[in-house]
């Protein structure tokens, strides 16, 4: 009979015997990479505008104004009421409002528009830059922690530099895309390191960085268990492979014990002032609507979805054939894909007036029209002094969503795999490039990097699966089931999917450096 009494740290000897000491560099190389990531961050300040806060950005802006200002995470301009609300998740505005409190001077009045698009909108987005930094510096570590090479480190410094944290369609702007990718490079190394000493205090932080991340995207709230459990599994079965099963149950139990910690004291607040315990509330029914209507594609929708939602060297592939040939004509309205036409200025001004209305029968568009009805079903609320009509708007459309996922999977599973297409292609084309500014070499350069990367990733987390692989399932776990989870419940754009590319070009230096290794084994004299 095994023993199942192991515990959840093991003993340095125990450990040493298992794995190697991870990898040590010199504290001189330590100091240059800190120095690199800190010029590195300085660079990305270039890619750092005064343009307008634009989209959801807008949002985390209020809140930020109203903490800096007020103390209050609540929704209302400088000239309306404050409402108290759990519409965002709080950790980036938190940090956005300390950042401000610490190079604002506190004495300056500031009025909303000089931040949203005036003389300190580009002051507010510099705050960026902490991000910035912590990302590259989680990058190195990650990095050296797998290689052992601080060419590999310049190489992952690099390709993250360019193709993330020094993107100025991450950078410029406060979407809370950037703080997640930060933290789940962190998320990632204290897995990581947990294969090795100390594995209480690594995977305590873990478990702290995934409770961060729950603060940053409520997706994690999903993601962040089943992780857990996936990696504790592999962990237990790799330290202790004679007495795994109680190994597995405590250190699950340790990863979301630490995680739920960080965010309960989030929930009790929104319990006792919102009357909800979620991390974020209002938006999530909104967005599986919007995920349940686009179910209903025709065939020839989806064709000119993945059309649409496919990169560019895709496009030119297929433009001769079937799922490239389109009529313009067709994108007008009562045309055949009308409900994908979000191009035409003439054609979003009569959507948004729509759902400014509240009018859905005048929306066709998959983007627009579930937004024109939450408008009609907030309207209706408020008239029946409704006290929480927003939140109650959107679990209507929540439990419609799941009742139409739940009557017609083949149709969700259809259009999961178009979705996943959608948001796996999170580079933007027009990305800069260091080394080429070409029209025609930039965005192709930038579609094979996003599929070469995209492949690593998911390779890595398969072969983490098949082989057992504790490493590969620690820097996999977390973007990969993130991924999955958008796939299935949202409508996936593309720039959900951001926080998975450091950790995809990790991969590639993962995947890549294995190969290698293969090669030179490969190579040696047979003994």
């Amino acid at each position: 009979m095994h023993d199942t009494s192991a515990p959840l740290m093991t003993t340095d000897t125990t450990m040493n015997a298992l794995h190697p000491a991870p990898p040590k560099m010199p504290l001189l190389g330590w100091l240059l990479t800190f120095v690199l990531c800190a010029v590195l961050s300085f660079f990305a300040a270039d890619h750092i505008k005064g343009d307008s806060i634009k989209g959801d950005a807008t949002q985390n802006l209020v809140i930020s104004y109203n903490l800096y200002h007020h103390g209050d995470f609540s929704r209302g301009g400088q000239h309306t009421h404050h409402v108290p609300t759990s519409f965002r998740e709080p950790l980036p505005p938190f940090v956005t409002a300390a950042y401000l409190k610490l190079f604002f001077h506190p004495d300056q009045p500031y009025d909303f528009e000089s931040w949203h698009n005036g003389a300190h909108t580009r002051l507010i987005k510099l705050g960026n830059l902490f991000w910035v930094f912590g990302g590259l510096l989680a990058t190195a570590l990650i990095v050296f922690s797998l290689t052992a090479s601080p060419v590999a480190v310049l190489l992952g410094l690099g390709l993250n530099f360019t193709w993330f944290f020094g993107s100025p369609f991450v950078i410029n702007s406060l979407y809370t895309e950037l703080p997640a990718a930060t933290l789940m490079l962190w998320a990632s190394f204290f897995l990581l390191r947990s294969r090795h000493s100390n594995t209480r205090w690594s995977l305590t932080l873990a478990g702290v960085f995934l409770g961060l991340l729950c603060l940053t995207k409520a997706v994690f709230i999903y993601v962040a268990p089943v992780a857990a459990v996936l990696f504790a599994l592999m962990l237990a079965r790799e330290q202790h492979p004679g007495g795994w099963l109680r190994a597995w149950g405590r250190s699950s139990a340790w990863l979301m014990l630490c995680a739920a910690l960080v965010v309960a004291p989030w929930i009790l607040r929104n319990q006792l002032r919102l009357g909800t315990a979620e991390v974020s509330s209002g938006r999530s029914g909104y967005v599986s609507f919007k995920r349940a209507m686009m179910n209903q594609m025709s065939a020839e929708e989806l064709r000119y979805a993945y059309f649409n939602f496919g990169p560019p060297l895709y496009k030119s592939l297929v433009s001769e054939t079937d799922w490239g040939r389109f009529r313009p004509e067709d994108l007008q309205r009562g045309g055949a894909l009308n409900r994908l036409n979000y191009f035409d200025p003439a054609y979003i001004r009569e959507e948004k007036t729509a759902v400014a209305l509240g009018q859905p029968e005048r929306a066709t568009t998959f983007y627009y029209k579930p937004a024109a009805i939450y408008r009609q079903l907030v309207n209706m609320l408020v008239a029946g002094g409704h006290p929480k009509p927003h939140e109650t708007a959107d679990r209507i459309m929540q439990r419609e969503a799941l009742k139409q996922f739940a009557s017609h999977p083949l149709q969700h599973l259809r259009m999961t795999l178009l979705v996943f297409w959608r948001g796996f292609w999170a580079l933007m084309a027009n990305t800069p490039l260091p080394f080429s500014q070409d029209q025609v070499i930039g965005p192709l350069a930038t579609t094979l990097s996003n599929l070469a990367a995209g492949a690593a990733l998911f390779g890595v987390f398969l072969s983490a699966l098949l082989r057992r692989r504790t490493a590969s399932l620690a820097i996999s776990v977390l973007p990969v089931c993130m991924m999955g989870l958008y796939a299935l419940l949202s409508h996936n754009l593309p720039r959900f999917t951001e926080p998975a590319v450091p950790l995809m070009f990790i991969s590639v230096l993962w995947v890549t450096q294995h190969a290698l290794a293969g090669k030179r084994r490969a190579t040696l004299p047979a003994p």
